[in-house]
């Protein structure tokens, strides 16, 4: 039932000519739009590491330093089976997704990722909806996990009980204004409860040295 829109923005060039500079950052403004940011970072380059100064530089200055980024480490099939870089990179950037599209690695878990950080925590909530609202009864057992339907005890009412995202639910007032939320928490024992976020804001994806 959730659905989200991926759009791959424009590579990073080194070395751009400079009459090239406006027309490379206003292609790039559309990620000002975006709810969350993929940073792919090539990890075996050798100049890894000012490449990422550049893009939160960039990326800074169109104005996206607050927007919750992922780091990408991709390419980790090139790096030396022996070597310490995955480390490196790690031990500054704990939350980063170590991935190599080429090998397929690591595709699934940013997948579960970004599904995880765009919804947010996992709740146990009961909502309740006028029966009148047949679209509004539609909407939370569309984008939630329906665990029992009460029609008796407020008549005229459905009171769910429900399994829901922390962000479906936030917009629920926008999406189902007629729905009530009588009570929600955390589901103890389970992802909601061990949910952590793993994006940070962009300006903060600044490598050390």
């Amino acid at each position: 039932a959730h659905a989200a829109l991926i759009s791959d923005t424009v590579g990073f060039v080194r070395d751009l000519p400079h009459h090239l500079v406006a027309s490379f950052k206003a292609t790039l403004e559309e990620a000002t739009n975006a709810d969350m940011l993929l940073i792919v970072l090539d990890v075996a380059h050798p100049h890894a590491q000012a490449q990422l100064r550049t893009v939160v530089r960039v990326l800074t200055d169109i104005g996206c330093q607050e927007i919750p980024a992922l780091l990408v480490l991709n390419k980790i099939d090139a790096l030396e089976p022996q070597g310490d870089e995955l480390a490196f990179w790690k031990s500054m950037f704990p939350d980063a997704l170590p991935a190599s599209a080429r090998e397929g690695q690591g595709i699934v878990a940013l997948t579960d990722v970004v599904r995880d950080q765009m919804l947010g925590r996992t709740l146990r909530a009961t909502i309740s909806v006028p029966l009148a609202d047949a679209k509004g009864v539609t909407f939370v057992e569309k984008f939630a996990q329906v665990i029992a339907r009460d029609y008796e005890t407020a008549p005229g009412f459905a009171t769910l009980t429900v399994e829901i995202a922390q962000r479906i639910l936030d917009q629920l007032p926008n999406n189902v204004p007629s729905a009530h939320v009588l009570e929600a928490a955390t589901i103890k024992g389970n992802r909601g409860s061990s949910w952590r976020i793993r994006t940070r804001p962009v300006k903060e994806l600044i490598p050390e040295g």
